[in-house]
């Protein structure tokens, strides 16, 4: 009687253990699921809505075209970054006086999108601040997220960690930048420069699309004669060896 007792004691253990490793294994899965980065084909805009914002006063005119996204944080952090450039447009016009009725400070910013899957985009600001001839810069700003957490994404989304991964990432800049023909041996240079010296830190900004990564360069670090703005595309193929195990690139 006891050893039949005993025996029945043991198989509801075992069922036990067995019903929680189970358990065990298929959060496992899901926790590798739901962390996945899983490329696809999918239209930039979708669920994009373009705002303007356009005023225009005697000192200053301000046109904006900026995202809204169904991601509150995200579109908290846009507006934050949109009011940032209107209220320096305003602190640099304070003491400003027009000669003419067309000389006035212009800002105008301008966006365009990349996008990897339905949570995860890229946000690509062209940033145009003038006054006449006096005044004329270009500079970019790139914002990534994913917009089902409204958690900002950078490389190291991306990277395996101990890859070395920025310093690849420089390496092939710089055999881009080369390869180009299409940069002054002066700004080529320069970029070459900032590049060795500096590393990522001399990225203006990035963005991820599908098959690549954009790496921008802006001239205006080294002049404002310069006003250009270059994008470095490096394929995620070419780095397929240092992303995290959870990244899943297209399908060829």
């Amino acid at each position: 009687m006891i050893y039949r007792t005993l025996n029945i004691i043991y198989q509801r253990i075992f069922i036990l253990i067995f019903v929680f490793c189970i358990l065990i294994v298929c959060f496992s899965i899901y926790i590798v699921h739901a962390n996945a980065i899983i490329f696809i084909q999918i239209d930039e805009f979708n669920n994009i809505e373009t705002k303007l914002i356009n005023i225009d006063t005697n000192k200053y005119s301000i046109n904006i075209n900026y995202p809204s996204t169904k991601n509150k944080t995200v579109n908290q952090e846009i507006n934050n970054f949109i009011n940032y450039y209107i209220k320096k447009t305003e602190e640099d016009t304070k003491y400003f006086f027009p000669n003419t009725y067309n000389d006035k400070f212009n800002l105008n910013i301008n966006y365009e999108c990349h996008r990897i899957n339905k949570d995860i985009i890229s946000f690509i600001f062209l940033i145009k601040y003038s006054n006449n001839s006096a005044l004329n810069s270009i500079n970019i700003t790139t914002l990534s997220y994913n917009l089902k957490n409204g958690k900002e994404i950078n490389l190291n989304s991306f990277f395996k960690e101990n890859s070395n991964y920025i310093v690849t990432l420089c390496n092939m800049s710089k055999k881009y930048l080369i390869c180009s023909n299409t940069l002054d041996n002066k700004v080529l240079q320069f970029f070459i420069d900032d590049i060795s010296y500096i590393g990522g830190k001399s990225f203006d900004g990035y963005s991820f699309s599908p098959n690549y990564i954009s790496i921008y360069f802006n001239t205006n670090k080294i002049s404002y004669e310069y006003n250009l703005i270059y994008e470095v595309k490096i394929p995620w193929k070419s780095v397929s060896d240092l992303l995290k195990n959870n990244v899943y690139l297209l399908e060829e």
